[in-house]
């Protein structure tokens, strides 16, 4: 069952929205479900009953004798539990995020203008932002649904899949998936995180989502371990942070293929399984050079001799 506007009633009906509303008052129509104070939502209900009604009209018969006659299918239609609020308004949302990606990705974060959405999508601002109540919540979401979507094609298929290496080679697949809807969606929300304090918090909500599974993968390999000597959360973020950069380094010529990426993180994520399987000693590691990791961590940044100075009568200036 749809759900339908009053305008898109009123284009598919051809009866104006005065005599709808008039129907609806006389019991010949149910009512509309109400999505706000002044917006309604119809029905394929409404489109046929005001089909039969004009239809009855034509046959002779007056109001009184159409209500009588229309009464049953009328009482049915407004029994319906089905939600059409709901439905359209996820309707409306999921269009307001697939136009925002498109935007955002094509013109960056600065220059995607709300009013090119709005255009686009066919709704006033305050139907946007009742969704969205800031251009950062519509990136961070937009942002949030491409991984969505990137997911729902590639975590059916390795659902049943007891090898890790083989669900990442999936994984690697439902990226590139990803890159080829929107290419500059990855750096742009990297870029974009950097700028904004709250807009990092949404990207890490959306990234823990689509980096979830991993680590889970991960966190099953080492089972019954209570304090691993390595982090879990880290290594996913670190694998995916490994294959960015090989892509983008194959993106540049021609010397390495989508197989060459691939092969090449599939070779560093079986190198963590063998940490993570104890073919070598963490613990050891750990000793050997912890104190070394802990002196150079507590350094401040090293200053590079040349760049690290003001242009003369510039001291002191921001």
């Amino acid at each position: 069952m749809r759900a339908l506007t009053i305008g898109e009633l009123e284009t598919e009906s051809g009866v104006s929205r005065s005599t709808i509303y008039y129907y609806v008052r006389a019991g010949l129509l149910p009512p509309a479900q109400k999505s706000s104070p002044t917006r309604a939502i119809y029905t394929d209900d409404h489109v046929e009953l005001l089909d039969e009604i004009r239809r009855l009209k034509q046959d002779g018969l007056d109001i009184r004798a159409i209500r009588e006659y229309l009464g049953p299918r009328v009482h049915s239609a407004s029994q319906n539990g089905e939600d059409l609020v709901a439905r359209r308004g996820e309707a409306t949302r999921s269009a307001i995020l697939r136009t925002a990606a498109r935007e955002f990705a094509a013109k960056g974060y600065r220059q995607t203008r709300i009013a090119d959405i709005l255009s686009e999508v066919g709704i006033t601002p305050q139907v946007l932002y009742s969704y969205f109540p800031t251009k950062r919540d519509l990136f961070a979401a937009s942002y949030r649904a491409c991984l969505d979507a990137s997911m729902s094609v590639i975590e059916p298929r390795v659902e049943t899949e007891t090898d890790p290496a083989v669900r990442l080679i999936w994984r690697m697949l439902g990226d590139y998936s990803l890159r080829a809807l929107n290419p500059d969606l990855l750096y742009l929300a990297r870029r974009t995180a950097y700028d904004d304090p709250e807009t990092t918090r949404e990207l890490r909500k959306a990234h823990d989502h689509i980096l979830g599974n991993q680590e889970r993968d991960l966190a099953r390999l080492r089972s019954g371990d209570d304090d691993p000597p390595l982090s879990d959360e880290l290594m996913s973020y670190g694998l995916f942070g490994a294959f960015q950069t090989m892509r983008m380094r194959a993106s540049w010529d021609g010397r390495f293929s989508r197989s060459d990426v691939m092969w090449n993180n599939i070779a560093l994520f079986l190198a963590v399984l063998s940490l993570y399987d104890g073919m070598i000693d963490v613990d050891e590691l750990r000793r050997r050079y912890a104190d070394l990791i802990d002196e150079v961590a507590s350094m401040p940044p090293t200053p590079i001799p040349g760049f690290d100075e003001r242009p003369e009568g510039r001291k002191g200036s921001r």
